[in-house]
This record gives structure tokens, sequence and C-alpha cells, in this order.
């Protein structure tokens, strides 16, 4: 998938999907166990907070995130693999959100999309690129295997599509992350 994606037109993909409602408390060990009892395999994470955004990685039933610092709010969250997103948001004092598996449950349909990111590297190391957009002073290490060539990344998301019958319209009802990649075609 990747950059690949944006050289050609965006193509409806026929398979199955199923969604789980999710509802936890905002404290990391019950974050922690609600991933442990939901996620299928290792992924990569993304915590929205009140001061930053930070990546990190979803391994062996324990998310570890690239930067610790004071701020523990969360106001969303997403794990994510090439199958399977656990996404939670702040409602009140705790997080709501679902689960969604694809290759199994009902029938779906949906399209995959690219975007790149802000910034290019700046640096690696165990595990993860740093990303760097100078005229926005922004940054952010994202967990991604540098190749050694590649100087900008992007983000794969699936886009899934519902009509509705009795208006005759079809739009996205809901989207997940998919993986992220190098935003240069090889």
């Amino acid at each position: 998938m990747g950059m690949e994606l944006t050289m050609s037109e965006l193509s409806l993909v026929h398979g199955t999907s199923e969604t789980k409602p999710l509802n936890v408390s905002s404290d990391l060990a019950s974050v922690q166990k609600l991933l442990q009892d939901t996620m299928q395999a290792d992924g990569i994470a993304v915590m929205w907070k009140r001061s930053a955004i930070v990546w990190g990685r979803y391994v062996n039933g324990r998310l570890e995130l690239s930067a610790a610092d004071g701020d523990k709010s969360c106001e969303e969250l997403r794990v994510f693999n090439g199958q399977e997103e656990v996404h939670l948001r702040k409602k009140g004092s705790g997080l709501s959100g679902r689960y969604r598996k694809d290759g199994s449950g009902d029938e779906a349909v949906y399209v995959d999309s690219f975007s790149r990111f802000w910034g290019e590297k700046a640096g690696e190391g165990d595990g993860y690129i740093l990303l760097r957009d100078k005229q926005r002073k922004l940054s952010m290490n994202i967990p991604a295997p540098g190749d050694g060539k590649s100087e900008k990344y992007g983000l794969t998301t699936r886009n899934y599509i519902t009509a509705d019958n009795p208006v005759g319209l079809a739009g996205y009802t809901d989207y997940r992350f998919v993986e992220i990649s190098a935003a240069e075609v090889k």
C-alpha cells in the first residue's frame, strides 16, 4: 500500500468487517487491560493529549509510547495494524469508542487512501523516524522502519462506505488507520 495508492484511482473493495462498542476508564491500567482483551496482534499506537500527539507501539499486550511526559491526559487513542483497530475518545471521565476488525463479520465496502505526514526525516533510531517540518516548527517521532533512503512518510487509512437506500446517497461512515509507510515511490 502506501504511496502507490496516490498514483491510481480510488477503488472500491468488497470485504467483511465487524465492529464492537468499547467503554473504559481513562487510567492507563484500564486501557492496557482493554487492549489485551481486544487486540489480537501487535500494532502501532497514536495518542492525542492536550499538549502533544505521541506515537508508539502496542507490543506483547503492552502500550509503549515514544515520549514520556508529565501530561497524563488522553483525548483520543488509536491502536492499529493491518487487520484491526481500537479507537477511543475522551467522554466524560472515561474513554468511549469502538473496535473494528476486517476479515470477519458483516459485508463491508471500503476504499484505502494515503496521506503524507508533514516534515521530512531528521533522524532515526530504535525503530522510530523523527519527522521535522522546519517552516511549521513541528516534529514527531513515528514508529516506522527506516530503509535508509526514504525522507518522507505517510499514513494509509481505510474508509468504510455505507449507502442510505431511501435517499440514494453513499458516504464514509467510519475510517481506521492501517499502516505507516514511506511516501516515496520506489
